[in-house]
């Protein structure tokens, strides 16, 4: 059984759905094509793709050339413990505080504490983001060098308020650090306007990218700290000492080696990064928005609850709850049948009551109106 998508010319099923989960995300054509490629490290054509992906970066995160990207073959978790053995100077016995929205939160928690770096987790309330006293107080209680936030938390579909994060984190002087995984190219990012000093993403949610890159962008204050950090930090891959030379090698149209960079995926993001541009940063958050309030909308009609409160929602994802005495497992298997793939819950104590649904990337109102329609037969 499958449906038609609305108003386009194909069809989903089982076995090649829709995917509206929190990521991978779909992928354009042009984007997959470029991952076919094989290609040299050194040669000019991926030199040029891996420098404008680079520039691209910088500029989907709100910045300039006084910050640098920095793009590793990995993953989010990859991304995330860059930001930890890195910047943390573990012979000062800094200390870590985590504003934790979920899942993702209690991830940085795991790491921190992977690695025995002092640290303290603050929870927002489930569904919630946090408040700008909520911040003041704990920054102020826990008196901590470095603060880690989500800015969108994939498990929770909360979006936090970066721009008063980073704020209040300047105010105490402590180094501000942004998991933006589910949010950059769909979430409004201003990384140098709002004073984050680090912000750091994955490929393969609304960048459009196959999965398979973590991609970070430092502030010159966070580069500076992490050169002048006499620690040596407790990883080998991770450790940005063995990346600075390869990152300015390629920033400055040259190649240097440390370890091979997954040059199909580079080559596949450049390509995505230009389309990302070419749709307008503003207009793409405009597209995000109205999306995802067209899904809400139209579930709510269909007499739907959510996880998320109102005031914290994401332009990314949807976390509505299964209408009561659904089986969870039986319900996105019965989507799944339509050509209609969504994802479980994530969050402890709420994972069976709810599900996530991703509308990020290339996601159009005409797959939000498709996913509606699945989910009314359903019912």
């Amino acid at each position: 059984m499958s449906l038609i998508r609305t108003g386009m010319n194909s069809t989903y099923t089982k076995k090649s759905p829709l995917l509206m989960i929190p990521g991978p995300s779909p992928v354009s054509p042009r984007v997959l094509q470029a991952n076919t490629r094989a290609l040299s490290h050194t040669e000019p054509e991926f030199i040029q793709r891996f420098n404008l992906a680079l520039q691209n970066t910088r500029k989907i995160f709100g910045t300039d050339d006084t910050f640098t990207p920095v793009v590793i073959s990995g993953s989010g978790t990859l991304a995330m413990e860059i930001s930890v053995v890195n910047l943390i100077n573990t012979q000062k016995r800094d200390k870590a505080l985590i504003f934790s929205s979920g899942y993702f939160g209690i991830r940085f928690q795991q790491l921190l504490n992977n690695f025995q770096i002092s640290n303290s987790l603050v929870e927002s309330r489930v569904g919630q983001k946090f408040t700008e006293q909520e911040f003041e107080e704990s920054i102020k209680r826990n008196n901590p060098k470095i603060a880690y936030i989500q800015h969108v938390d994939t498990s929770t579909g909360v979006a936090n308020d970066i721009s008063t994060f980073s704020r209040i984190c300047q105010e105490n002087e402590v180094i501000s650090v942004v998991d933006g995984v589910c949010a950059v190219g769909g979430e409004a990012v201003y990384q140098k306007k709002w004073g984050v000093d680090l912000y750091f993403t994955g490929a393969q949610k609304a960048l459009e990218t196959p999965p398979g890159l973590a991609i970070l962008n430092f502030s010159e204050k966070a580069r500076e700290l992490i050169e002048n950090n006499n620690a040596k930090p407790p990883s080998y891959y991770s450790n940005l000492d063995n990346w600075w030379p390869v990152i300015d090698a390629y920033l400055n149209e040259s190649a240097k080696y440390f370890s091979t960079p997954a040059t199909n995926l580079i080559n596949s993001y450049s390509y995505a990064t230009e389309i990302v541009l070419k749709e307008g940063l503003e207009s793409r958050y405009t597209r995000h928005k109205q999306n995802a309030e067209l899904f809400r909308t139209s579930l709510e009609e269909l007499g739907f609850n959510f996880l998320t409160h109102d005031e914290s929602y994401a332009s990314t994802l949807s976390t509505p709850y299964y209408p009561e005495g659904v089986d969870g497992n039986n319900f996105r298997q019965r989507l799944l049948d339509l050509g209609l793939m969504v994802a479980g819950g994530l969050q402890g104590g709420y994972a069976s009551k709810y599900f996530r649904v991703g509308h990020m990337g290339r996601i159009t109102k005409e797959d939000i109106e498709f996913a509606v329609q699945c989910i009314k037969r359903v019912l």
